[in-house]
């Protein structure tokens, strides 16, 4: 009988346990949910869709960037790497056409470590701040303190939500299941003759757009996004930008760099 108890006695105190945990799951909505193991920048960097297997689901489109949306805008970090090509330039050629490329840390709401690479007259020059709330620093040797503006407008136009703001305002043009390496995306197409949200990101990029949006289909998380622009009428070439997302809601450590004048800030 006392054994009895006990048994029931710890039921009730692990079902009191679940209910609290998918209170507080249900009350923080999925800031904590993770990145898959189909979100790799691996994984991502040759995704599409002649590298994928379109599949016979025809999914909601709607729906799909409703759950992309909702999904993703809760991320309290993640890491991006984005590509501009431009085909354009023959000399580019053995780097893939890639005229700039920058790689991303954030943690939301203001925390951003960015390295640069961009193509210029003399080869490619290289940048890396990091900007945390009012205060940014810039590097190119060596750490030092820098205006907060200089960046702003970059740091924004890195972010994730240039992409959800289409998923959730557009009509997406059509909706497809793809399998690449074993895991399923879901595929938005999305027609633009604009780019809000894109700042200086859209300086490179002629109107009209196409633009691409692969959803992880296990946690409706934003995998990847692409801006296919328009061509001149000197080339058929088209710039186009791509941009992947990795390491949702994992530890990202963007600290106060290193310099004579930092104060000391733990991590986070």
């Amino acid at each position: 009988m006392t054994a009895a108890l006990v048994v029931l006695g710890l039921f009730v105190v692990i079902l009191a346990l679940l209910l609290v945990f998918f209170a507080r799951t249900r009350a923080t909505g999925h800031a904590h949910l993770k990145s898959a193991p189909g979100l790799t920048e691996d994984m991502l960097a040759d995704l599409s869709v002649s590298t994928a297997v379109k599949g016979d689901e025809s999914p909601d489109a709607k729906q799909v960037a409703f759950l992309c949306a909702g999904e993703t805008a809760p991320a309290q970090t993640y890491i991006s790497h984005v590509f501009l090509k431009d085909p354009r330039i023959t000399e580019l050629e053995p780097h893939g056409f890639i005229r700039v490329d920058w790689q991303m840390e954030h943690a939301k709401p203001d925390r951003y470590h960015v390295l640069e690479s961009a193509w210029g007259q003399l080869g490619f020059q290289y940048h890396e701040w990091v900007t945390i709330g009012p205060a940014h620093y810039e590097s190119t040797n060596l750490w030092a303190p820098s205006s907060p503006d200089k960046r702003a407008a970059w740091n924004q136009a890195l972010r994730a939500d240039k992409f959800l703001a289409i998923l959730s305002s557009q009509e997406p043009r059509s909706a497809d299941l793809y399998r690449y390496r074993g895991v399923p995306y879901y595929l938005l197409t999305y027609e633009l003759s604009s780019l809000d949200g894109f700042g200086p990101l859209a300086e490179s990029l002629p109107a009209p757009y196409e633009i691409r949006a692969w959803v992880h289909r296990g946690t409706g998380l934003l995998a990847r996004g692409d801006v296919i622009a328009a061509a001149d009428g000197n080339s058929p070439a088209r710039p186009e930008l791509t941009q992947v997302f990795t390491h949702y809601n994992e530890a990202v450590q963007i600290a106060v760099p290193q310099t004579e004048t930092s104060p000391e800030e733990p991590p986070v």
